[in-house]
């Protein structure tokens, strides 16, 4: 694991821009994160640097680094015996001299944040449409996965 009790966020626009470069189809779903943001700028979140504050709605996280990927990348969710182009390896050549000698990194890693919420506060269920700001940015969550049809999903604080 990369780091335990993180929630791993990606954006819609990187995927679609590493779809793009690489010429391959990338669902969500391979990259197995649990939010999924509409960003408009592609791997902004790949630039947060460790410990900066990102808001869901009014729940407080702090980033943990950016996600180690493996070969769980290639393995499709719905169909494990499916083969094809291996993503991992066009991450591995796209992001080539730039993975800090961990391998490619995909998706941001959030840790919520009790200290940033302040006293007495229960807010711990994060809902379609919450805005996550990060800095200036502001985008919508866009999908909770590990299942589209999520419409909640709790966060222990």
């Amino acid at each position: 694991a990369n780091a335990p009790s993180t929630l791993l966020l990606v954006s819609t626009a990187s995927l679609r821009d590493f779809g793009r470069v690489c010429g391959l189809a990338v669902p969500s779903e391979r990259f197995r994160a649990n939010l999924e943001v509409d960003f408009a700028v592609p791997y902004m979140e790949a630039g947060w640097s460790v410990g900066s504050a990102v808001h869901v709605g009014r729940l407080a996280f702090e980033t943990a680094g950016r996600c180690v990927r493996c070969q769980a990348v290639d393995i499709d969710p719905d169909d494990p015996a499916a083969t094809g182009p291996s993503l991992l390896a066009a991450l591995a050549t796209a992001q080539a001299g730039g993975g800090g000698g961990k391998g490619p990194t995909f998706g941001t890693l959030l840790r919520p944040c009790v200290e940033r919420l302040g006293a007495g506060s229960d807010l711990s269920v994060l809902t379609l449409g919450m805005q996550v700001r990060h800095g200036s940015h502001v985008a919508e969550l866009a999908t909770l996965v590990p299942s589209a049809a999520w419409t909640e999903i709790s966060v222990q604080l």
